[in-house]
């Protein structure tokens, strides 16, 4: 029996995978682009014959990506089919996933290489790259919002999925719980929040939960700030009064959000500007636009909903953002409806 040895540059097509107990290889796509990126981290390992010991998810991905050779490790010491059923056992059930932290801190890692990657790829489209210079392929930043095209595609290596604002979550939490600036009470929160996540727990009720006691402590500091004027003061303690104890952190949070934008409203009124109840709650007066500023408003997001998928929407929008949504659809009807209404009786 000769020795283990590894072997550059062999033909893809000699690469069998024959009888394997793994018969679905799931989502490739993570594996894929990583291979695509940064080559086999772990190479395929193979029997001198070319039968596959480890690494069929990796074969298949490479023959997706076209390859013609790959580079192999070959055990020369796997011979029988007891022993291929062996190896195939163990690498499956003795391979350990990444934690969501983990995951977290290697999505962070990777959107700021791809983010530096795709600068550098704009300044020497801008200014003139040198001749031969590589083409690292890594994606160009995104103009506006949080979600860049470094952020999806590094989040596509990490899980196989367009998972950004859940591992963005997770990251925010991560740097709350290392700045040292934080009180006591958010600190107390983030470390609850990961405990509760990793390693492999739900993440968007345990961010929602964070975010609460960041804008309830806001709320808290406002009201107890003698130098804000009083109506300011006594808003936010009103508020802080209301916020409901209990219900899905979403609704919590959502309650304490739109609490903290009332407050801020306040605050930053100018003296004498009127004020209005609304919900029993006093707050700054709305500015009321003209019909031709609504007019422009539609116009420029005319037919809107042709322009999105509502399967890539249902799947990507976090809870928070999908209650802004059903929120913002709901009071414009209410808002047509009462309009309507106004305009029959007028008519």
């Amino acid at each position: 029996m000769g020795e283990n040895y590894f072997e550059t540059a062999r033909d893809i097509n000699d690469l069998v995978l024959g009888h394997r107990i793994r018969s679905d290889y799931g989502d490739l796509r993570a594996l894929t682009e990583s291979i695509r990126l940064i080559g086999f981290v772990q190479p395929i390992t193979i029997t001198p014959t070319g039968a596959v010991v480890s690494g069929g998810r990796r074969l298949q991905a490479a023959r997706a990506l076209g390859l013609r050779t790959v580079d192999v490790w070959v055990r020369t010491d796997i011979t029988s089919e007891l022993e291929l059923l062996l190896a195939e056992q163990q690498e499956n059930e003795n391979r350990k996933p990444y934690t969501r932290i983990e995951q977290a801190r290697f999505f962070d890692q990777l959107r700021r290489i791809f983010a530096e990657d795709a600068a550098l790829r704009q300044q020497a489209t801008r200014f003139g790259a040198p001749p031969g210079a590589p083409d690292s392929g890594a994606p160009a930043p995104s103009a506006t919002g949080r979600r860049t095209h470094a952020s999806e595609r590094a989040a596509l290596v990490v899980t196989g999925r367009r998972s950004d604002y859940t591992l963005g979550h997770i990251v925010e939490l991560l740097q709350l719980q290392a700045d040292p600036d934080q009180s006591e009470r958010v600190r107390r929160a983030v470390e609850e929040a990961i405990s509760r996540i990793d390693p492999y727990g739900p993440v968007e009720p345990n961010y929602l939960r964070v975010k609460t006691v960041q804008d309830t402590e806001r709320l808290q500091l406002i009201a107890g700030d003698d130098s804000l004027p009083a109506p300011a003061r006594d808003l936010a303690h009103r508020e802080l009064q209301a916020l409901p104890v209990t219900g899905k952190p979403s609704q919590v949070r959502e309650a304490a959000r739109q609490a903290l934008r009332r407050v801020t409203a306040a605050e930053q009124s100018p003296p004498g500007e009127p004020t209005r109840v609304v919900d029993g709650r006093r707050q700054a007066a709305i500015r009321i636009y003209s019909p031709r500023a609504l007019t422009g408003m539609v116009a420029e997001l005319d037919s809107w909903w042709l322009h999105y998928d509502p399967s890539e929407v249902a799947r990507t929008l976090t809870d928070e953002q999908w209650e802004q949504l059903t929120d913002w659809v709901q009071h414009t009807v209410g808002f047509l409806e009462e309009a309507t209404r106004l305009r029959s009786a007028a008519a």
